[in-house]
């Protein structure tokens, strides 16, 4: 089953061996003044995959909101694909 994630990228459920929790990455080198949260979706293939939010001090809360909410629904659909349990 095809999971799209907020940035377009699609992955296969069935080959999701682990999803870390969200941790502040700290200052994003890419930016100025915004920090990045993450959370790493582990592949069967060995994979990786990262869903990240840029964020600034201000925004943080709707930010971390809005990531932890993709992050418990692909959990939620995961563990659904897997009968319920932990893979």
């Amino acid at each position: 089953m095809l999971y799209n994630l907020p940035n377009g990228k699609s992955i296969e459920l069935d080959m999701v061996n682990r999803i870390s929790r969200i941790r502040d990455q700290g200052e994003d080198a890419g930016s100025i003044g915004y920090r990045k949260m993450i959370f790493t979706i582990h592949l069967s293939n060995r994979d990786t995959v990262e869903v990240s939010e840029q964020y600034h001090y201000s925004d943080w809360s709707d930010k971390k909101r809005k990531l932890n909410n993709v992050r418990a629904d692909l959990v939620a659909k995961w563990k659904a694909l897997a009968g319920g349990h932990d893979s």
